[in-house]
């Protein structure tokens, strides 16, 4: 590349634009090409080169440096920025190496959320999540109206969820209600069985309620006596806080009822009318604090059972039907009627793999080293294709599909 500089006189436009177009020159240039610049720059740079040996001799008549040693500046700068990345470079590998080992000690304890922490810091992938607005739509930036907003939305909440109660002049000088603290009689007892909803699901005893109101006449007489004991004594007879224990044969003297996880709940039984109680039990249960059982997320598996009449609760006064399918997910873990761990296999494999692609960039990264690469790789990847493992029921095909899913990914 042949070039000649303006000259000392020439204004300072004309000289920083013969640069800015020798740069774009030499920008463009292939890498793989061997550049020389020939030329006169009109330039005087002295007869001191220290920190610029390797562009710059040291023979040179002594004299001041003008302003058309712009070049010399840009190769200086060039150095310099070098220098930057590549200590930029290394600080970063130094982290990766640091919270790679980190996630190590993390799965050693079995510390997913651990593990899941120290992967977050590398991919630095965050949640979508919008931002929050005041009243009128607009966005809010600063913490403070940010908890000024929250105050008001609890407020608000609260004012219209709770009712003030204000006793009137009437209500203070009226004089006490007269309850019956009478035992019920026998037409209240009647009256209360002949109340019971109809088409329910039968208790852990499996009564139907339809048992109870065709016999009501016989029933009012032997329950009075046995109602009136307890409401005199205030105490309820311990048989009948006692439930018939439904369930699957877990033990020679124990049933296994409902598997229980946080929010995640699994009941078993061996007829239909297990569930239903359970369920609608839950639903009430559920609705006494607040709390609202998605029905739709709510699935049936029948295992080996020729009953294929429909599973239907009441939800709200309203008869709801639960889906029969062939496998759900519980705890992360696919569980099929099979009773085999295929799905769940090929359902780890795809997750193993959409988080290997969410670090590509730390795979394809040339400043990371490959001991540390295998190390975030068996921490982050393998923990999630072997989810679960311990209940699976290991074939050939699995061990094929695993080593193939392995090697595919490495």
């Amino acid at each position: 590349m042949q070039c000649y500089a303006p000259t000392e006189p020439d204004d300072e436009e004309i000289k920083d634009d013969f640069y800015r177009e020798l740069e774009g020159a030499i920008a463009n240039t292939p890498k793989g090409d061997i550049l020389m610049i020939l030329g006169d720059f009109n330039a005087k740079v002295g007869n001191d080169n220290t920190n610029l040996q390797h562009i710059m001799g040291k023979h040179a008549l002594p004299s001041d440096r003008n302003d058309n040693e712009k070049l010399t500046k840009k190769q200086q700068y060039t150095e310099a920025e070098k220098q930057v990345k590549q200590f930029a470079k290394e600080d970063k590998n130094n982290f990766i190496n640091v919270v790679a080992a980190d996630a190590e000690i993390f799965a050693r304890r079995n510390n997913l959320r651990g593990v899941y922490t120290a992967i977050k810091q590398i991919t630095n992938k965050r949640p979508n999540i919008p931002p929050l607005k005041d009243k009128n739509g607009l966005p809010l930036t600063t913490i403070e109206h940010q908890l000024t907003r929250w105050t008001e939305f609890y407020k608000d909440a609260d004012d219209n969820s709770t009712v003030q109660y204000q006793p009137t002049e009437q209500s203070r000088n009226s004089p006490p209600h007269n309850i019956n603290v009478a035992p019920p009689t026998n037409e209240e007892i009647s009256s209360a069985i002949s109340k019971l909803k109809s088409h329910k699901a039968a208790g852990p005893d499996n009564l139907p309620p339809e048992l109870f109101k065709y016999a009501a006449d016989v029933l009012t007489t032997i329950l009075q006596p046995i109602v009136s004991e307890a409401w005199c004594t205030n105490n309820i007879p311990s048989k009948w806080k006692e439930e018939i224990e439904d369930g699957i044969q877990w033990r020679p003297h124990e049933k296994l009822s409902d598997l229980d996880y946080a929010d995640d709940i699994c009941f078993t039984s061996h007829s239909i009318a297990g569930p239903r109680a359970k369920l609608e039990q839950l639903l009430q249960n559920a609705k006494t604090i607040g709390l609202k059982i998605n029905m739709k997320k709510t699935k049936l598996m029948r295992l080996k059972t020729q009953n294929t009449s429909p599973l239907t609760v009441m939800v709200d006064s309203t008869p709801t039907v639960v889906d029969d399918v062939d496998s759900f997910c519980y705890l992360g873990s696919i569980i099929t009627k099979d009773g085999g761990a295929d799905t769940d296999v090929q359902s780890r494999i795809n997750k193993a793999r959409i988080a290997f692609h969410n670090m590509r960039k730390i795979w394809s990264s040339r400043n990371i080293s490959r001991s540390t690469k295998l190390r975030l790789f068996n921490t982050s990847i393998k923990p999630i294709l072997l989810y679960g493992c311990e209940t699976w029921k290991v074939t050939k095909t699995i061990n094929q599909a695993l080593q193939d899913s392995t090697e595919s990914i490495e």
